[in-house]
């Protein structure tokens, strides 16, 4: 399986997670307000475009990121090697070793995430600590 491969699935699982949500009483709030948001930072109706080109609503980039988070369309990422040994625990992991990564746990870690559980964009304004 090549990477371009593996957005054939993903990409539009994705969309049609996030769109599904959106659809629900909760999904109707977070529309309403995104429609809000883009509407204060492209009063003269030309968000579309000028999406393209930058990204200024900060609300529905969080909305992205939390809709690539929640909705965590393979559990397990796609494996990597090991470039040198690793001293684990004072367990030595050779170089060339296989991991796969267990993306399902990272995006619900409660001691990273608040509220895993919960689909809130919220959670990403303001971050300054880097993106999923």
């Amino acid at each position: 399986m090549s990477l371009l491969s593996a957005t054939l699935d993903t990409i539009p699982a994705n969309i049609i997670y996030g769109i599904s949500y959106l659809s629900s009483a909760h999904g109707q709030q977070i529309q309403e307000r995104a429609y809000q948001e883009i509407q204060d930072i492209y009063p003269d109706g030309d968000a579309w475009e000028k999406c393209l080109v930058e990204e200024r609503v900060p609300y529905v980039t969080a909305l992205y990121k939390e809709i690539l988070r929640y909705f965590t369309i393979n559990p397990l990422s796609l494996p990597r090697q090991s470039i040198s040994d690793i001293d684990y625990n004072g367990v030595i992991i050779p170089a060339g070793t296989l991991f796969f990564l267990n993306a399902f746990a990272g995006d619900y870690d409660e001691n990273h995430f608040i509220d895993p559980y919960t689909f809130n964009p919220e959670r990403y304004l303001g971050d300054v600590d880097g993106t999923p």
